[in-house]
């Protein structure tokens, strides 16, 4: 990073992990991190695709994230507290772009969330906000 902005001839070849925070007015925060890899034999970036979006976010009882990309057999949906404990775990099969995952979140108190979308090789991450509006 140079000031802020992803510059491939600084970053050198690889792969690399760009996250970028937006706080709202009202203090809402999200994070997204995507992973971009720099190849020596082009000129620019390889962008793989954003593995998910998440519909509404702070969520109540359930979180609905849709694919924007297929996924093969294996990759996993992990959720994860901010003290770092796995709360959800769900290995997904083959699905195409445009898919929906819902999960049930009735059991988690309410509080601020990651959910992780990916492969041991390659992922995507966002924060969310579970609320309850009793």
């Amino acid at each position: 990073m140079n000031n802020g902005v992803f510059v491939p001839h600084i970053a050198g070849t690889g792969a690399h992990t760009v996250t970028y925070t937006y706080t709202d007015d009202a203090g809402c925060s999200q994070e997204v991190s995507k992973i971009f890899r720099v190849d020596s034999c082009i000129s620019g970036v390889l962008d793989p695709g954003s593995w998910f979006e998440i519909l509404q976010n702070p969520v109540q009882d359930e979180l609905q994230l849709v694919l924007e990309r297929p996924v093969r057999n294996g990759t996993q949906v992990m959720i994860y507290d901010m003290s770092g404990r796995l709360v959800y775990s769900e290995q997904l099969n083959e699905l195409g772009s445009g898919s929906m995952i819902v999960m049930d979140l009735t059991t988690l108190a309410d509080g601020l969330f990651m959910v992780i979308v990916g492969t041991s090789s390659e992922f995507q991450s966002s924060k969310f906000q579970k609320v309850s509006y009793r």
